[in-house]
Parts: structure tokens; sequence; C-alpha cells
């Protein structure tokens, strides 16, 4: 009976040490990502649901962000409702946008530069600033040390506000990220055009010229720069060893 007490006393013991050592793992290692609940149900919401169950949260959302791609990279003719369960898209606008952007978020809320995208193209191209700005609050909120999501959030109000010197400072700031969208930069090439600062427009065109990943935002800087150029002087003294 003796024996029988001190393994039970044992056994409470242990069970005690495992609880606490739990709970002191928990507060100084706390889970980064969303609950499996909180997924977007999407008609890929079975394929997210195993790769998360997987432990693959990069991968899912690496997936999720080329089908955003090729969502919202095909002219607004390319969609039917039998091609992969997307909506059709009317007058330009996809309604599916902040949906899918969202959907990559809580795959995994720390893959930032889709989440970046998406809100720019909603806030800028879409004119839909509010859904940006629902974006980027959730982005906020699930990886609040990412500073980008605040400052391209005060981009969206400025905009909204009317305060293009703000916005303009606000921008310069942001292009000096190696991670600043090729959107963000035509912006204020476009601001700076202007507000009568030529020479920075060019600037500015010419930087997105020579890194933009993208062919077609590659093709629309230079088709701006060589705009600027037949207006301004000082754009084309600021380029002239580069378009001749």
């Amino acid at each position: 009976m003796t024996g029988r007490r001190g393994a039970l006393a044992a056994l409470v013991v242990c069970a005690a040490v495992v609880f606490w050592t739990n709970r002191r793992l928990s507060a100084a290692l706390p889970w980064r990502y969303p609950v499996l609940t909180d997924l977007v149900m999407t008609e890929n919401y079975a394929g997210d649901l195993g790769a998360l169950l997987l432990g693959a949260h990069r991968l899912a959302a690496d997936i999720a962000y080329i089908q955003l791609l090729q969502y919202y990279g095909v002219s607004e003719h390319g969609h039917s409702h039998d091609d992969g369960g997307f909506h059709d898209i009317s007058e330009g606008k996809y309604p599916e946008l902040k949906t899918l952007s969202t959907r990559i978020m809580r795959l995994d809320p720390f893959f930032n530069g889709p989440i970046l995208e998406s809100a720019g193209a909603l806030a800028f191209n879409q004119d839909r600033p509010d859904e940006a700005m629902l974006l980027l609050q959730e982005g906020i909120q699930r990886d609040p040390q990412f500073f980008r999501y605040h400052l391209y959030l005060t981009a969206i109000l400025f905009r909204e506000k009317g305060n293009d010197a703000g916005l303009i400072e606000l921008l310069l700031q942001a292009i000096k990220t190696p991670d600043c969208p090729p959107l963000f930069e035509l912006m204020l090439g476009n601001l700076l055009r202007q507000a009568g600062r030529f020479e920075d427009a060019a600037r500015v065109y010419l930087h997105t010229f020579y890194t933009a990943p993208q062919e077609s935002d590659r093709k629309d800087a230079e088709r701006r720069l060589r705009s600027l150029i037949l207006e301004s002087r000082e754009a084309a003294e600021a380029v002239r060893s580069v378009f001749p």
C-alpha cells in the first residue's frame, strides 16, 4: 500500500511539473500562427488545411500567393465561373482580391510582401481604401513588429485626406526599403511630377526601371520617364546618359 501511495504521489508530482513546464513554455514561446478556424473558406480550403496540419505554413502561403497572382494578373475577360471557382470580374474590379490576400495572411502572417502588394493594389489601383486599411489593420494585429504595415496605412490615410506633401515624404522613406512595391514608386514619381519636382521624379522612375522585378512595371516606368523628359529639361538632364 505504501508503495502504491508513493507511486501515486510521484505521478502527481510529475504531472504538476509537466503542467508547470508547459505553462512556462507557452508563455515564453507563444504560438505565432492563426488557429485553423481562422482560415479563409475558399475552394482551396481542404488543401490549405492539409498543408497546415503538416506544419507547412510558408508552402501553403506560397501556393496561395501564386494563385492570387494568377487571379489578379489576368484581364477582366480572362475569368469565368469555371476557372477554378473565382467570380466574374466586372468593370476592371477584382472582388476576391481582399479575400485571397487575407487567405495568405492567415496561412502565414509573417509572409508580409504579398500583403503590402495587395493593400497597395486595393487602395491605389482599385480605389478600395477601406478594404486595404482593414487588411493592413489585421496585418498589424498579427505581426505588430513589421513597421511597413503602419507606413502603408499612413500612406493610405494621407492619400484619402489629400495630404500630398505628407504622402511624398512618407513614400520617400518607403522606397528606401528593398521590398517597396513598384506601385508605390510610380505613385511617388507621379506626385513629384505634379509638384514640379521633375528631376526627383525622373530619378524615381529610373530607379523603378532598373529594380522592378516585373517587366510590365519596368515598361511603365520607362513610358512615364520618356513622357517626363519631353516635359522637363531638368528631367532630360538627369537621364541623358541613360535614354539619349
